[in-house]
């Protein structure tokens, strides 16, 4: 069976996304829709897409497609997955699921009443590390899980210039629906939720808005979970630093537990580019220390590989987290933004 998809959203991470739909066996890329005239150029060039549109709706009513993949700026997402409910399509979308919790929820309804399915994708859910540790935790190897912890640290504290490309990007994710805490910080927030298997029930935060964007970009969060876990989220750039190749200077996941722990740390980039250490994921526990390599990708051929079984077999399967678990993720993110802008500290401008 070849499923008939269509993408909404033809930016950089739109690309990459056509790229990996056209390498996954049985899609067939029918149609792509985007506001830009010279992304809908470019996916008629490189990815051979027959039908384009300015407007997601229009290629919905216009092209029988079997599902839509949504990779647009945050606040569309609602929209455009309530939009393809209308139409009776399966939808895969980029996380987060939703700018807020409350248009998230009427999206998972209409995705639920139109019976289609709702794919979110959490890549954290996917790639041989974080699923590894997952798997550790379950096994009871370190035990009850007690503390999770996330660090990421890279990137210069101010704006890129005007005439730099990555101030584009900047200016979509550091400035609108949360910011950068919100939009990426909800892979850890839903890594929190899955690492513990419970529900949050305390929150406190704060932060620095150190490019000058209205939500911060520096952030600290204690998180206290229904059956006692914590965990701490910690972001931010330093100062002078550039990441290499997009990679930050310090990357990791942390699980501690009662008989050990879990640390896997993200493989540093030498300043050249040249040279790139090895992931490690380190367990501890009774029966010693022991180091593994498992290797961190996106993985998003995996992912489109499972959103067409999905398709095929009209339900959601494989590693997607539920709908209800994508909407948990943006509780906890809109919470830890909140608590942030109430708890502002530091320079408010650029350094």
């Amino acid at each position: 069976m070849s499923v008939r998809i269509g993408v909404v959203g033809c930016g950089a991470a739109g690309r990459n996304h056509m790229e990996c739909i056209l390498k996954t066996g049985g899609f067939e890329l029918a149609a792509a829709a985007d506001v830009s005239q010279d992304a809908l150029s470019m996916a008629r060039a490189k990815f051979g897409v027959e039908s384009t549109f300015s407007d997601a709706s229009e290629m919905m009513d216009t092209v029988p497609l079997d599902c839509v993949s949504i990779i647009t700026p945050l606040r569309y997402h609602a929209p455009i997955i309530m939009e393809a409910a209308k139409h009776g399509l399966h939808v895969i979308v980029e996380k987060p699921l939703s700018a807020d919790v409350e248009s998230g929820r009427a999206a998972i309804s209409a995705m639920e009443s139109a019976g289609k399915v709702l794919a979110v994708g959490y890549t954290f859910r996917f790639t041989e590390n974080t699923r590894l540790m997952k798997e550790i935790i379950d096994s009871g190897e370190i035990g009850r899980v007690l503390e999770v912890r996330y660090i990421s640290y890279g990137g210069n504290p101010w704006k890129e210039s005007q005439n730099m490309t990555e101030r584009v990007r900047e200016d979509t994710i550091y400035g609108t629906d949360g910011g950068i805490v919100y939009d990426c910080g909800v892979h850890a927030f839903d890594m929190f939720n899955w690492y513990s298997g419970s529900t949050p029930v305390r929150v406190s935060a704060s932060g620095a808005c150190t490019k000058g964007y209205p939500f911060p970009d520096s952030a600290t969060a204690h998180i206290v979970y229904k059956n006692g876990v914590r965990a701490v989220y910690d972001y931010g750039s330093l100062t002078r630093s550039t990441p290499i190749n997009g990679v930050p200077l310090v990357y990791m996941f942390i699980v501690n537990g009662t008989e050990g722990s879990l640390t896997w740390s993200y493989g540093r980039t030498s300043a050249d580019g040249l040279h790139r250490d090895k992931d490690v994921l380190r367990v501890s526990s009774k029966s010693g220390c022991q180091d593994l390599y498992p290797k961190y990708d996106k993985v998003r051929d995996v992912i489109y590989s499972e959103f067409k079984e999905c398709v095929c077999q009209n339900r959601l399967t494989g590693h997607f987290p539920t709908p209800l678990e994508a909407l948990a993720a943006t509780e906890l993110g809109t919470r830890v933004v909140a608590e942030m802008m109430d708890n502002l500290v530091g320079a408010q401008g650029t350094i």
